[in-house]
């Protein structure tokens, strides 16, 4: 199978038109959860801050798009490959992800908010529980436990959580287990626009550009857009 080099024929997408449009907006954005968010959202305190780090990881990975794919790394970069671009795609997961956690938490920000942030410290608490089994009795790693310990402890007596809570609080579910079933994607408390069928989609992302990355890698048929700085 012959694969069209013309140039000419290719179709390009102009980055100029959104690139640092859609960077400053995201900024805005961020800005005025972070002023406003205490004054509109219910307890706990800590919801504005997580609905604000969700938005900076959701922007610095578009940035990261851009600064891989602007044009002065593709066409002047003697160490660029094409390959680095088709490996970051499945990044655009990570950023429907963190943009899908945010209308979830705001859906029901009061006990959604908890249970975003409970499952986040469970999950610490059991690696570290993991690593204790596994290294302890180590001098070095016996200190390195016992002091994320004491920052996790003072991070919950901050934050108004105790361990016996988050110790049995339900995880929260990751984008591929948000449709696994209609109790979970309902107990979630998702918007009624995201449908399971579209989350489904969503999900094999991953799957998708795993699948058929050797063919886009090997055939330069990679999707062009021009015009992006770093």
């Amino acid at each position: 199978m012959e694969i069209e080099t013309n140039e000419s024929s290719k179709r390009y997408i102009d980055g100029k038109t959104f690139q640092h449009q859609l960077d400053e907006l995201a900024t805005t954005i961020a800005f005025k959860v972070q002023r406003e968010g205490a004054g509109h959202l219910p307890q706990p305190i800590f919801v504005t801050a997580d609905i604000y780090y969700l938005l900076r990881q959701a922007q610095q990975t578009y940035n990261f798009f851009c600064f891989i794919n602007a044009d002065e790394r593709r066409q002047k970069d003697v160490d660029y490959r094409i390959a680095y671009s088709a490996v970051t795609l499945p990044l655009v997961r990570t950023m429907i992800d963190c943009l899908y956690n945010i209308t979830a938490i705001l859906n029901d920000p009061g006990p959604k908010g908890y249970q975003f942030r409970e499952s986040g410290v469970k999950q610490i608490l059991e690696a570290l529980d993991s690593d204790q089994q596994k290294y302890g009795g180590d001098p070095k790693w016996d200190v390195w436990i016992a002091n994320r310990r004491k920052q996790l402890e003072l991070e919950m007596r901050t934050t108004g959580l105790t361990e016996p809570e988050v110790r049995v609080a339900k995880l929260w579910p990751t984008l591929g287990g948000y449709p696994q079933d209609e109790e979970k994607h309902s107990t979630h408390g998702a918007p009624a626009v995201f449908e399971k069928a579209h989350l489904r989609v969503l999900a094999g992302i991953f799957w998708y550009f795993t699948r058929y990355f050797p063919r886009i890698a090997a055939h330069r048929q990679f999707p062009r857009t021009q015009g992006l700085t770093s």
